[in-house]
């Protein structure tokens, strides 16, 4: 077997465990395939091709580079790679060895990264499932990456919360807003239909926010916050609270110059933020019960839309209007106490 290919580049002999060899149309054409599993031992030997889009950071970087550790979940997807050429030699117990200068990552770019970089720190990291197309060329390789990111379509949070299962505060908040008239339809599958007002999502970050929860980044955040509150409060109260919310927005907001933004989800997780924070917005008696006085309403009621609606646009809109609430209800002759629902 050679040693190098015609341009020179030394070639390598990669290791693929459970290895079993395929065929699969790609391109018009039968291409050769070896399925398997790559150890951290050869990861060394993955390439990131100048096609593939950034390495990301933030939060999701940090979970996959946390998913990939023994105290992880695990990654359930293969990665897909591609060998330049179509040499593999197949070894006792189920192993093959790749004989090709590298594996080019068509899609997996950000799960390798991670991987890396817990090698790159002293980490122990999980082995890959593969799917290694052997031989195709770099105009392949290329069209191949644009087929597969065309028909990935992410799953929407919304199908994700319908189908969670176990949790009480879910299925209850969904029956509120089926049969609640305030509360705005909800869209609850993949795709977002006309006439829809209102995610899923949107739903619920509004029912943890409203009870003094920061918004929450991830599903699972959003599904621990939700069973804190049916622990503490109940679904009946639960369900309560936000049919209480939904009225105090068609009352106030849904007719007239405010009703351009009355169901923007920045402008309600805004809203549903400040009655979170202030006790002022409780039941004196029962605490656990949302009830805006008539003076916070008449005040927030004066707010003139355009204070709000200039921050509609921004990224940080729902910090803003949040700020620009408190400040209206705060300042001048006629403002309003505020006090924290919860202290530091």
């Amino acid at each position: 077997m050679a040693d190098a290919t015609a341009s020179g580049t030394p070639l390598r002999q990669i290791r693929v465990r459970d290895a079993a060899p395929s065929k699969a149309r790609l391109q018009g054409r039968i291409m050769p395939v070896v399925r398997g599993v790559l150890y951290p031992t050869e990861f060394t030997a993955l390439t990131i091709p100048h096609y593939q889009r950034m390495e990301m950071s933030g939060d999701k970087s940090v979970e996959l580079f946390k998913t990939q550790g023994p105290d992880g979940d695990g990654i359930p997807d293969d990665l897909l790679l591609c060998a330049d050429g179509t040499d593999f030699r197949a070894l006792a117990g189920g192993e093959l060895l790749v004989s090709a200068p590298a594996l080019v990552v068509l899609d997996g770019h950000q799960r390798v990264s991670a991987a890396l970089a817990r090698l790159k720190a002293g980490l122990t990291t999980d082995p890959f499932g593969v799917k290694i197309l052997l031989g195709p060329t770099e105009e392949e390789q290329l069209n191949i990456f644009y087929q597969v990111n065309r028909y990935h379509t992410p799953v929407s949070t919304d199908v994700l919360l319908r189908n969670s299962g176990n949790n009480a505060a879910i299925d209850a908040l969904r029956t509120l807003a089926e049969c609640t008239p305030n509360i705005p339809q909800i869209q609850w599958d993949q795709r977002k239909l006309s006439g829809d007002q209102m995610k899923a999502r949107s739903l619920y970050d509004l029912a943890i926010m409203v009870h003094g929860y920061a918004r929450k980044t991830t599903i699972e955040e959003v599904m621990g916050a939700l069973q804190e509150l049916t622990a503490d409060l109940g679904t009946e109260i639960l369900c309560e609270n936000m049919k209480s919310f939904f009225d105090y927005v068609e009352e106030h907001y849904s007719t007239g110059t405010t009703a351009e933004f009355a169901y923007r989800p920045d402008f309600l997780r805004a809203l549903a933020g400040l009655f979170g924070q202030y006790a002022e917005f409780w039941n004196v008696k029962s605490p656990q019960k949302l009830s805006v006085p008539t003076a916070y309403a008449n005040k927030l009621d004066k707010l003139e839309p355009k204070r709000i609606r200039d921050f509609v646009p921004r990224k940080d809109a729902m910090t803003r209007i949040n700020e620009e609430m408190r400040y209206h209800l705060s300042a001048g002759k006629t403002g309003l106490k505020l006090t924290p629902r919860f202290q530091a």
